[in-house]
């Protein structure tokens, strides 16, 4: 059990009728986008897939995709405060990229870049989520989670399904980032497969 569809099939329960999933990172929305909606639309008789793309080209291309599913909605925002880009994202950046071979300096640079220009950064959404699916760009992880704790102080119970995107030497170093400030419980470290990336699952259970 090592990729998407196959951690779906496992966690999430069929007897619901319902389900409303969140994603985060909806690319062009051609990717993790069709699993998630030909999963809901396979297994529930009714569903809501919300999806959040804060990139304008890629956002453009994934709504011309999907404009005539009326269960899927791509929301062009960057799912984080504005405040958490700065706070969490640059100062959790390692000094160090092993994978990369160089300093953490490029990285927080592009993430000051993003907190002095963008614009489009969360204003609100309008369910509830059972599933949240994070697909997003490299250390980003810790400010969507931040967000994630805040929209689902009414609901406890919200399954998290996360691309890890810093897996290096058998480390989840995305998790050990989310580690360092959330408490989190059953959790998950699923191995890589053939997505580019190991997956890991979890529930946010408080903030430390």
């Amino acid at each position: 059990m090592n990729d998407l569809n196959d951690i779906l099939e496992n966690v999430i329960d069929k007897n619901l009728k319902t389900c409303n999933i969140l994603e985060i990172g909806t690319g062009e929305g051609k990717n993790s986008t069709v699993i998630l909606n030909k999963f809901c639309k396979e297994n529930f008789s009714s569903y809501k897939l919300i999806s959040y793309e804060g990139e304008k080209s890629h956002y453009i291309r994934a709504k011309n995709f999907w404009n005539k599913n009326p269960n899927v909605t791509i929301i062009n925002e960057y799912f984080s405060n504005k405040s958490d880009i700065n706070d969490l994202v640059v100062k959790n950046i390692p000094d160090f990229i092993k994978d990369y071979n160089e300093t953490g300096d490029r990285i927080k640079n592009k993430y000051i870049k993003l907190s002095n220009t963008n614009t489009n950064y969360f204003t609100n959404i309008n369910f509830v989520p059972d599933i949240i699916f994070i697909d997003s760009s490299r250390f980003m992880h810790i400010a969507i989670i931040n967000l994630c704790h805040q929209i689902l102080k009414e609901k406890k119970d919200t399954l998290i399904i996360m691309e890890e995107d810093y897996f290096v030497n058998n480390q989840y170093g995305e998790l050990d980032i989310i580690e360092k400030h959330f408490n989190l419980k059953n959790v998950i470290k699923y191995s890589k497969g053939s997505w580019q990336w190991p997956f890991v699952s979890f529930i946010i259970d408080s903030k430390k």
